[in-house]
């Protein structure tokens, strides 16, 4: 019995004494800080070299690592990766982040063509503008706007660009930035129009005033296709705005004019639309016989589709 509580008695001791030793070493390695050894787009590996006293009295390193794992967590500037930041600056008037995989510019005034100018890392270039707020029927897919962009000046708050009251419908335009990419938000302040109000059922309930807003931007949308659409299919685009009663800015192959910055400017054509006649753009066709010239040719543009 004296024999089991001796062996008892030292073994309590001797587990002691290790977890000492233990905690000893925990504490030690826990007083060194872990630093990036190495990065990479969406990786940091994080590591730190601690050293330990083996019980014959020589020293060892142990190396502890662990990998972090975040969307865009660095960025190449040319030389090496190094960690992306939400900073939005302002140079030149404009807003820009360029601490992150995407590189984005802001234009002082939301309403002009490219107003937001994105760029990859792999080099491609993305650059869009707000065109309004519109409802889309999901039954069978009709929209109609209920909001079109104004001239408005943005704001920088954090890694927030805002542009307030963007449109004649009290809402904003809010752009946030951050190391995974770039986030577009519409925000609301009143509820939206009844979707009742839809412009096909305007003029039977007697609001024609309303239906002379829809119509009227309806119209510029199909303006400003026609811009789009001129450098492929030129004399569609010439067709498109003889119907629509505006002037042809560029020669029959599609080019020439004042550019596209001034012509996709919302808002920029005549006050009061006077339309011409209506016909179809891209009429209906059979497929051309074999060894028969193509109807959907258009001869001022040859091999580009009217």
């Amino acid at each position: 019995m004296k024999r089991l509580v001796l062996v008892s008695l030292c073994f309590v001791c001797t587990t002691r004494a290790g977890f000492s030793a233990i905690a000893a070493e925990l504490v030690a390695a826990a007083a060194v800080p872990f630093a990036v050894s190495d990065r990479g787009p969406h990786h940091n590996i994080w590591t730190k070299t601690v050293q330990k006293q083996l019980p014959d009295g020589t020293v060892a390193e142990r190396t502890h690592s662990y990998t972090e794992l975040a969307t865009g967590a660095n960025y190449w500037d040319g030389n090496a990766w190094v960690p992306s930041t939400s900073e939005i600056e302002i140079i030149n008037g404009n807003a820009v982040a360029r601490h992150g995989q995407i590189q984005v510019i802001w234009s002082p005034n939301s309403n002009v063509a490219g107003a937001v100018d994105a760029q990859s890392m792999d080099g491609k270039r993305f650059q869009s503008h707000v065109l309004g707020i519109a409802y889309t029927s999901r039954q069978n897919g009709a929209s109609f706007f209920v909001a079109n962009p104004k001239d408005c000046i943005g704001e920088v708050a954090g890694n927030t660009v805002i542009y307030r009251n963007a449109f004649d419908f009290p809402a904003d335009i809010f752009y946030v930035y951050g190391p995974a990419g770039l986030e577009q938000n519409i925000v609301l302040k009143q509820a939206l129009p009844d979707p009742s109000q839809a412009p096909w059922n305007l003029k039977r309930e007697g609001a024609i005033d309303r239906v002379g807003e829809v119509l009227s931007v309806m119209a510029e949308t199909c303006r400003l296709l026609g811009h789009l659409l001129a450098p492929f299919a030129p004399g569609s685009a010439a067709r498109l705005a003889d119907q629509l009663g505006v002037p042809v800015p560029y020669d029959v192959r599609g080019v020439g004019g004042p550019g596209l910055e001034s012509l996709l400017r919302w808002g920029t054509a005549a006050d009061a639309w006077r339309t011409g006649q209506a016909e179809p753009l891209f009429p209906r066709t059979e497929l051309p016989e074999e060894g028969t010239e193509d109807p959907m040719r258009d001869a001022s543009s040859p091999g580009v589709a009217t």
